[in-house]
């Protein structure tokens, strides 16, 4: 059984934008903004591994792994020197009902707390998820943040749905 790494990443730039001029919705922790496809929210996500890669471009953004477990990370297209996105939930559908199971790993990463240099950084959590799972198809939903690293301040909340299929 072998674990495959999945890197989820995202435009930090071109959300923030959309935040900005209102055409997106921040949304909260609780209730995150789905991305949806690249023609309803016009920013751009990708989820990648070794041998398979899926957008929001595609109508069902799908991932083949030849794997029993993968491992999950995140990062902006500008590895995260503008924009940091914080991955903070998964959630799984399976299309089989086996014994899935996840194992989230949390790391902190310091930012600024405001503009002021003498004012001690903010600590945000982030997370690494190993997600193991003898189904053929899941459906998970990566939940995140995004922060402007400039100034530690939270852009938004969003959600976005991609399925990852095993292959032999």
């Amino acid at each position: 059984m072998s674990i495959s790494d999945i890197l989820l990443t995202i435009d930090g730039a071109e959300l923030a934008e959309r935040v900005s001029d209102n055409s997106i919705s921040a949304g909260t922790q609780d209730n995150p903004t789905g991305l949806g496809t690249y023609n309803t929210s016009g920013v751009y996500i990708t989820a990648l591994s070794g041998n398979s890669i899926a957008t929001n471009k595609q109508k069902h953004p799908l991932l083949s792994l030849p794997t029993y477990g993968t491992r999950i990370n995140m990062s902006t297209f500008g590895s995260n020197i503008d924009y940091t996105a914080y991955l903070y939930e998964i959630s799984l559908k399976s299309v089989f009902a086996g014994q899935t199971k996840y194992l989230p790993h949390e790391y902190v990463i310091y930012l600024p707390g405001t503009e002021t240099p003498t004012d001690p950084p903010q600590a945000f959590g982030n997370y690494a998820y190993e997600v193991f799972t003898p189904d053929i198809e899941i459906q998970y939903t990566f939940s995140f943040s995004l922060v402007n690293n400039s100034d530690g301040k939270t852009i938004g909340y969003f959600f976005w749905d991609v399925f990852v299929q095993k292959s032999d």
